[in-house]
């Protein structure tokens, strides 16, 4: 080891003292949101709002401890910063799909109507957006990223290790089983994994995880907006023929754009610094 890097060593074991105190603290202050929080809420706020922000504190407490897990493994998808303009550019399919999951057209005609106060909605979008953070870096993070490690050699091995993490991504839904009907539980297992598959796809191009972090509870504000604060028919005609037509072609253009990526390109998300392999 050469001298120099004995102060990057001490600097290292800093940041995995002070990562590891981060992960406990944030496991400690789940459980208690857990098992104290929700009934404290509900004393202190109306039902939506106490379920807002409960579920925005526990997901929040949730990102904490999977972005803690994903530096620890060293995976270079943190930096919000390390993108192109040709990569930003590749995850506007992405941002359609996500927007048009907003009831738009019901919306213009009338059919659907939001009604809530400013304060409503940014609760709402505080809470996306702490759901976004939790299961992209649970998912996309550390789940998608640790298959990839051992299996990235071809195209096969990234569609396999997509189906995989999108797989689970979607079982897990299997949960709202207490609270949900087995219908809309099965619905949601199935675009569960599909805005997975599309936001692993987004990660291996870009290997900018926040982009995922954003798509995800971009998608969860727009579907979420009209049955929390509004109301009416969401799923009209002309909104199902929207859909699908934007939803096959957004399919089309990631599973083309798999087969064209270089496989060589993923190895940044792993590669290690000159100072960390001489360490």
């Amino acid at each position: 080891m050469r001298p120099v890097n004995r102060a990057k060593g001490r600097s290292d074991s800093l940041k995995r003292n002070i990562g590891a105190a981060v992960y406990a603290v944030s496991i400690a202050l789940l459980l208690l949101c857990e098992f104290y929080g929700k009934a404290k809420f509900s004393e202190l706020f109306d039902e939506t709002t106490s379920q807002l922000v409960y579920m925005t504190l526990t997901r929040l407490l949730g990102g904490a401890i999977f972005v803690t897990l994903t530096l620890y493994l060293g995976y270079k998808v943190m930096n919000p910063f390390r993108i192109k303009a040709k990569e930003l550019a590749f995850t506007v399919p992405a941002f359609v799909v996500v927007i048009n999951n907003l009831p738009i057209i019901p919306l213009i005609s009338g059919e659907a109507d939001v009604h809530a106060s400013g304060s409503q909605i940014f609760l709402l979008a505080a809470e996306c957006l702490a759901i976004g953070l939790f299961e992209e870096m649970a998912f996309r993070g550390v789940v998608l990223l640790g298959i990839m490690e051992k299996r990235r050699s071809s195209t096969k091995d990234l569609f396999v290790s997509i189906v995989l993490s999108s797989a689970v991504f979607g079982v897990i839904h299997l949960v709202n089983l207490f609270t949900s009907s087995p219908g809309a539980v099965l619905l949601q297992i199935g675009y569960s994994f599909l805005i997975g598959a599309m936001c692993a796809v987004v990660l291996i191009r870009t290997a900018n995880i926040w982009l995922c972090v954003i798509l995800h509870a971009v998608y969860d504000f727009c579907g979420s907006l009209v049955p929390t604060f509004g109301e009416g028919v969401i799923w009209t005609a002309p909104e199902v023929v929207l859909t699908v037509v934007i939803s096959l072609a957004a399919a089309v253009y990631f599973i083309l754009a798999l087969v064209r990526t270089d496989v060589r390109c993923i190895d940044r998300i792993y590669k290690k610094t000159s100072e960390e392999k001489e360490i």
